[in-house]
């Protein structure tokens, strides 16, 4: 417990590093995409700001930890390789759902 602890501290201060504040689950970032206004230049930088934080929501320990247990259970499909795999060669298993 102490390790799921510490990890979920560090996670939260990764996020509050990088200034997501409001937002701790991937999920809702779908409906954010599509209530993008403004320019298709401004549109294109908006999307890549939110592309940007939806990997970093999903690379919380949290979400890694749900996605695994709801894998476990046969609720969802996992991804074996992406942006999670920690040794960052494909050599780890990431943990992300599809």
């Amino acid at each position: 417990e102490l390790c799921y602890l510490e990890s979920t501290l560090e996670g939260e201060q990764r996020l509050r590093d990088l200034h997501i504040k409001r937002l701790a689950s991937p999920d809702g970032i779908e409906r954010l995409f599509e209530r993008l206004r403004g320019s298709l230049q401004d549109q294109l930088h908006k999307r890549a700001i939110a592309m940007f934080v939806e990997e970093e929501l999903q690379l919380a320990p949290w979400t890694l930890t749900q996605n695994f247990h709801l894998f476990k259970h046969g609720r969802c499909q996992l991804s074996l390789r992406g942006v999670a795999d920690p040794s960052g060669r494909g050599e780890g298993h990431a943990y992300t759902r599809l």
